[in-house]
């Protein structure tokens, strides 16, 4: 801006400068050009009086002067010349002024040398007797008077220069220093000139729409960060050539970064074969699913390209934990192949003895025994089967039943009762210590958690043993509690016993008739009802296991009931 305004300053005041030179210059030229006709012209008309009254003499005692005196005689002769020989002068009768004094009286001329930028001016008379009198008078002309006047000219123009350059700094500076200080936040104040009001109303509409656009993307993003930092799955955005753009806390935290790399190469943040195979197939333009391990956990990771006019300018890559679903496919393996297994047990031995029945190689004698080992193999093949579609109902928590209060003490003395013939065989003695408590469940999946409890008492018990079942309220719980006086659980064993199919002692669960579902079919039914088992087992001293049910409480089912 400085400069601009310097430009303008510098031209107005050297066009003024020069126009108002040329005018004055003018003026003064024609001034000075009057004055010297009039002073030549009086001259004149002095050195004809003196002529007139002394004729040649009066000439030839003039002094000498600059300027020209020649008196020329009516046929063109030059009679005198005060600066050159009269008689070898040439004829003059056809000059112009000569010609305008013969008719006029008075005649004059101009005659310009363009070598020495000079003027002569030719001023005649006629005189009384014919003869012709002329003045000549050399003067500079108008452009050797403006060379003369260049150098203080260049001196005004210098001096235009530098106050130029002075007035253009300090105005620009002067009409600067509101805009460099301008207020954004109070746009109004910034009114000091009238014209900047169009600039100032401007920048407030402009700061009104951009603090509007501002609004919406702040709370876009906000939005946008509040989406993704409450997603459970990882999600991270990266550029085109792979570098850190964008996160959520999730993936954060699943690959184990800091935030100081973001903006780095997502394969500084995590390496490994997954990440880096996901990036290359993206910036090919293909989405890739893949697996991956890290630890003890498996996620799922996708990449997908992002692409703008066929181009692709971005990366995003979602990951998220898929443990307990590669868990449960694992667990469902096992378990098909364990009901495999189990079923193919009993399935062969019944097989195998109506196979030697139908032979007719089985004596008369051997006929009934091998009768109730089939009817043996196939209550246990039924009781298998039982429990696996009881724990396949489990596991779809569909027991769509409506939970109901139901009577633990009513259940167990039913359990009692059903497997009071099991024990009196085994020589096993129940006791019972049973308070009347209710808790909110399913019916038939308590009974069958009870049972199974009590059965395996009974079951893994000594001879002569003793199974205490004891149901007492404990603060906000109600406890079931089971001990026996059996074979024991061995330490390492006692974490598995909950898993399907396992048993600790095979030989001796398949001498009692164990599925290895039991205790499986009470820790489903612990979920359901939200209760929660405690093993305690010393080898050869017996087993406790304790079932704790939330406590229902009528007073307050009621009041929930009418919030409802």
């Amino acid at each position: 801006m400085n400069k601009k305004i310097f430009q303008a300053i510098f031209l107005v005041a050297v066009s003024i400068l020069l126009l108002s030179f040329s005018l004055v210059s003018g003026i003064l030229y024609n001034y000075s050009n009057d004055q010297f006709l009039r002073a030549v012209e009086n001259e004149v008309h002095f050195i004809a009086e003196g002529i007139e009254l002394d004729g040649l003499n009066y000439l030839e005692t003039l002094p000498e002067v600059e300027h020209r005196i020649t008196w020329i005689n009516a046929s063109g002769e030059v009679l005198f010349d005060n600066q050159a020989e009269a008689g070898q002068m040439e004829n003059h009768l056809n000059r112009e002024e000569v010609q305008e004094a013969l008719n006029n009286g008075i005649g004059s001329s101009h005659r310009y040398s363009t070598t020495l930028s000079t003027q002569t001016i030719n001023y005649a008379i006629l005189l009384d007797d014919g003869s012709i009198l002329r003045l000549s008078e050399t003067q500079d002309s108008m452009l050797a008077i403006l060379y003369n006047l260049l150098q203080p000219l260049l001196f005004v123009l210098l001096i235009a220069i530098v106050l130029s350059a002075l007035l253009g700094h300090y105005l620009s500076k002067k009409i600067v220093q509101p805009l460099n200080h301008m207020d954004l936040d109070n746009l109004d104040a910034n009114r000091v000139y009238e014209e900047l009001n169009p600039l100032v109303a401007r920048l407030a509409l402009q700061k009104e729409e951009i603090q509007k656009k501002m609004e919406i993307l702040t709370a876009r993003e906000n939005e946008f960060k509040t989406i993704i930092e409450n997603m459970q799955e990882g999600l991270m955005v990266l550029d085109n050539e792979g570098h850190l753009l964008s996160y959520n806390h999730q993936a954060q935290q699943i690959l184990n970064f800091n935030d100081h790399l973001k903006f780095q190469s997502i394969l500084m943040v995590h390496q490994s074969f997954e990440v880096s195979n996901a990036l290359h197939e993206a910036k090919n333009g293909k989405s890739i699913k893949q697996e991956m391990m890290l630890g003890d956990k498996c996620y799922q990771l996708i990449s997908s390209p992002v692409m703008e006019d066929s181009h692709i300018v971005g990366v995003v890559m979602m990951i998220w934990d898929i443990s307990e679903i590669h868990e449960r496919e694992a667990l469902r393996r096992e378990f098909s192949a364990n009901v495999s297994h189990e079923l193919k047990t009993p399935l062969t031995s019944i097989s195998g003895f109506a196979e030697i029945i139908q032979a007719g190689i089985a004596k008369d004698e051997d006929v009934k025994r091998f009768a109730g080992k089939i009817y043996d193999e196939s209550r246990r093949l039924l009781h298998l089967v039982n429990d696996i579609i009881q724990l396949s109902e489990l596991d779809e928590e569909g027991m769509a039943q409506k939970k109901e209060p139901c009577s633990l003490k009513s259940i167990t003395e039913d359990v009692v009762e059903k497997l009071s013939g099991s024990a009196a065989k085994q020589k096993v003695k129940i006791t019972t210590d049973l308070a009347d408590l209710r808790v909110l469940g399913i019916y038939s999946v308590l009974h069958e958690m009870v049972y199974n409890v009590v059965e395996n008492a009974i079951k893994y018990n000594k001879e002569k043993g003793e199974v205490k079942i004891k149901l007492k309220e404990k603060g906000d719980f109600v406890e079931l509690l089971v001990k026996d006086t059996g074979i024991g659980i061995p330490f390492e064993m006692q974490e598995r016993v909950f898993e399907r199919f396992y048993r600790v002692d095979k030989s001796h669960s398949k001498e009692i008739g164990g599925t290895g579902l039991g205790l499986s079919i009470v820790k489903h039914g612990a979920n359901i009802h939200h209760a929660t088992i405690q093993l305690d087992s010393t080898l050869g001293k017996g087993t406790k296991i304790s079932l704790d049910f939330p406590k229902y409480v009528e007073e307050q089912s009621l009041v929930t009931t009418a919030n409802r």
